[in-house]
């Protein structure tokens, strides 16, 4: 089976992922942050020590994923905007579970607006 065709986003919630243990289905809002891992990405979620490693590219699931609700902060890294506690005066962002993540100048502006609009 063809990753591409094995990863996909669908409208009821869930992201669907082919990990090291099969087909996945994340739901959203389980998902903190997403980082880039060379040929892979690591999925962050709550309640759960380790990243789920999935066999597709940031650049990918930066596409399926609903936009209202993920946010490419830097270019190894995608957030759930509802999981977003603090920016931090060194241009990071504190997430959920104490995770913190970079935000390139490049994004600070849209970051900014984005957050305002979801209050």
């Amino acid at each position: 089976m063809d990753y591409m065709q094995s990863t996909t986003s669908s409208n009821n919630g869930f992201l669907s992922v082919k990990t090291v243990k099969g087909l996945e289905f994340i739901p959203y809002v389980e998902i903190i942050f997403i980082k880039a891992d060379h040929k892979y990405t690591q999925i962050y979620l709550k309640n759960q020590l380790q990243p789920a490693k999935v066999f597709v590219s940031i650049t990918f699931l930066d596409k399926v994923l609903p936009p209202d609700s993920f946010f490419r902060c830097h270019r190894s890294y995608i957030i759930n905007m509802q999981h977003r506690r603090v920016l931090g005066k060194n241009r990071d962002i504190l997430l959920t579970g104490n995770h913190t993540v970079p935000i390139s100048d490049e994004r600070m502006s849209e970051f900014i607006n984005r957050t305002a609009k979801l209050g």
